[in-house]
């Protein structure tokens, strides 16, 4: 995971808040945006990080607005780093059919 486990562990992902980060459950796929992000709210915020504590899925997040996209996949608060491409198959499948074509 590299510079990753700074930043990730168990199933917790903590993010500088004045970079304005973000951290979304992906929740399917979707026509326009290939995936569908529920955005989530850190659970707690301390000394300017945020840490969200995250159940079992799949999750995209930013460390900056604008900045990279990055795909984890928890398994029993595990984390693993993925491609966008990984979880796409994975949501198309749960949803049955290719629902962004």
């Amino acid at each position: 995971m590299g510079a990753a486990n700074q930043r990730l562990s168990g199933n917790q992902i903590r993010l500088k808040l004045n970079q304005e980060p973000w951290v979304a459950m992906v929740s399917g796929t979707d026509r326009v945006y290939k995936l569908r992000l529920n955005f989530l709210d850190p659970d707690r915020t301390k000394d300017g990080v945020g840490e969200w504590m995250l159940d079992d899925g799949f999750y995209c997040y930013s460390e900056s607005r604008g900045g990279k996209k990055r795909y984890i996949r928890i398994i029993d608060g595990d984390i693993e780093e993925v491609d966008q491409e990984d979880v796409i198959q994975v949501m198309e499948e749960q949803d049955g059919f290719l629902a962004y074509w």
